[in-house]
């Protein structure tokens, strides 16, 4: 019997149906798939542990896990919204922990991630339900437990979560809806749904300067005191930093638009979502870049 709520979620989610669905569609072993997940799913933990100290943060990621949409295999749309709470612009470099801690192939940690985060949500979802927890009881949970999760955790998880801090969403509530069947019993439907995710999110990049964002005259982000500037161009994009000009490749993603610089590893690149973005030139990480037109 699971005795914490890392164990819990990891008895429930790694099965042999879900292992091999997973394992199949990222051309990976048994073995680098099962470590990935599995980091995956302490990142998640990780992240739900540090809005702990702040309450309107815990409401948001309690009122995201408590969703009854979540009694239903696999919501993805919940678990991208769950990520973007807890990691903010650092989604996609916690996806690079966890690919370098499983030894995957460049850019699939962060497929992985987005894969967790639906599952994470229905066994969780089940877990409030069936125990009763409210965001402080299992706030107290998550306080207790945060060593053994930071310890299964990627190393580099806690400080790039400290990093990423950002103001939380509006909290909604919404009717508890009924409760079903443990998270062990949709596996099976899980592992389908995680085929058909994994498909997308690592078939090959397509250019689409209109789904990018950068159609015309490019886009512009403010990065602390520096602005940088993404144009489209031939099979990828111009990156623009003070004086200097980067031919950029669209790169794999699970989430957001991403461009690297040719060569490997890429120590130039972009990743934007929405209104953020982070911005990287010659190794150098800028800070927190935000949309300016």
């Amino acid at each position: 019997m699971p005795t914490s709520l890392l164990d819990y979620v990891n008895e429930e989610l790694i099965a042999p149906d879900m292992l091999s669905a997973c394992g199949r569609r990222l051309g990976t072993s048994v073995e680098a798939t099962r470590a990935a997940l599995e980091a995956s799913f302490a990142s998640i933990l990780a992240g739900l542990a540090a809005t702990t100290g702040n309450h309107l943060d815990m409401e948001v990621a309690f009122d995201i896990v408590n969703d009854p949409d979540n009694d239903y295999p696999p919501q993805d749309g919940l678990g991208s919204r769950l990520l973007s709470n807890l990691f903010g612009p650092q989604r996609l470099p916690a996806g690079e922990l966890i690919g370098h801690s499983a030894r995957l192939p460049r850019g699939l940690g962060a497929a992985v991630l987005s894969l967790a985060a639906p599952l994470v949500l229905g066994a969780l979802r089940w877990k409030i339900t069936s125990a009763g927890l409210n965001p402080a009881s299992l706030s107290r949970m998550l306080v207790a437990e945060r060593e053994q999760i930071l310890r299964a955790a990627p190393v580099g998880l806690e400080s790039l979560l400290s990093a990423g801090k950002r103001g939380p969403e509006v909290p909604h509530r919404r009717l508890a809806g009924r409760q079903t069947s443990r998270a062990r019993l949709w596996h099976g439907v899980a592992a389908v749904g995680l085929a058909g995710i994994v498909a997308f999110v690592t078939r090959e990049p397509q250019v689409d300067p209109e789904e990018t964002g950068i159609a015309g005259h490019g886009i512009s982000f403010a990065c602390g005191g520096r602005e940088v500037e993404v144009a489209e161009a031939e099979q990828g994009a111009v990156l623009t930093a003070g004086t200097q000009v980067i031919k950029l490749r669209r790169a794999r993603t699970a989430s957001g638009v991403r461009y690297d610089a040719f060569g490997e590893p890429p120590r130039t690149f972009v990743w934007h979502e929405g209104a953020l973005a982070t911005v990287a030139v010659e190794g150098d990480t800028y800070p927190e870049c935000r949309r300016v037109r």
